[in-house]
């Protein structure tokens, strides 16, 4: 490591896709554990496992070309992503959270709450389940209830939110073999046309408060001619849908980029 730059060699990146692959791997082993009878859950627990000793097996064998990101760019990178989550209302530091908050809340807290499988009571005879993509909040719900402190679990949220968000910004700046600091910035600012579209319908530039994708609702106020979310519409209102798929997509062109296939296959495993 010199003064101004950080290198990342061959092991390094070795051990971070590792990682990341654990890191998508998480939730599915929290799941299983806590959500499946125990026969079923040590037969997916062993075959998840055995998916990722494969992977390791299989990441040895690729080769990385190292690479060096500013630390100066490191450090910006490391602070806005931060700011960026805690702003947005992860860790409930603030009062910027979106309306989507709500059932973000309501989730996290009845998986702090209640015991696992989460089953809901509506009438004598009557029983749901928690039924939604409950993967993203799982790994924090589980240290909430490990340290019984619901704030713990808040908290844990925005730590493995913002761990998967570095994850995914170091596969990108690896997968698009550009300037760390283009890079990220490029990403931040990246969207569709909304803003036009926006135009086109209301007449008028959009507001800040409004929601800028709302332009392509049809009539009936319920679906979309189209919805393609800027990055800071999916980080504000639905960063849940787009942590794994960010690192997966990413990690995949790498792959693609060094003829890795076979390991592909695990990628996809991990975001189904």
């Amino acid at each position: 490591m010199s003064n101004r730059k950080v290198f990342f060699s061959n092991r390094t990146q070795q051990v971070v896709l590792l990682c990341s692959m654990v890191f998508l791997a998480l939730p599915y082993l929290i799941f299983y554990i806590g959500w499946l009878k125990v026969q079923y859950s040590i037969f997916f627990c062993a075959v998840l496992v055995a998916m990722l000793i494969f992977a390791w097996k299989q990441i040895k064998r690729v080769n990385f070309d190292t690479f060096e990101i500013s630390k100066s760019h490191l450090i910006v990178i490391m602070l806005l992503v931060l700011a960026i989550l805690v702003s947005t209302g992860f860790g409930a530091f603030c009062g910027g959270q979106a309306g989507d908050w709500i059932r973000n809340n309501a989730i996290l807290s009845d998986l702090y709450n209640k015991n696992w499988p989460v089953i809901y009571t509506k009438e004598a005879n009557s029983q749901y389940a928690l039924n939604y993509y409950i993967g993203f909040y799982l790994p924090a719900a589980c240290i909430g209830k490990a340290l019984h402190s619901y704030r713990a679990a808040e908290i844990a949220l925005l730590a493995t939110t913002y761990i998967g968000f570095l994850l995914g910004i170091f596969w990108m700046i690896k997968a698009t073999c550009a300037n760390a600091g283009k890079s990220v910035a490029l990403f931040f600012v990246y969207s569709g046309l909304d803003c036009i579209g926006f135009v086109i319908t209301a007449g008028r530039i959009w507001g800040m408060t409004e929601h800028l994708d709302h332009w392509a609702i049809q009539a009936d106020g319920q679906d979309f001619i189209a919805n393609y979310h800027s990055i800071g519409t999916a980080i504000r209102w639905s960063l849940n849908h787009y942590i794994a798929t960010w690192i997966a997509l990413f990690i995949i062109l790498v792959f693609i980029h060094k003829k890795a296939y076979k390991l592909c296959i695990p990628m996809v495993a991990l975001t189904l």
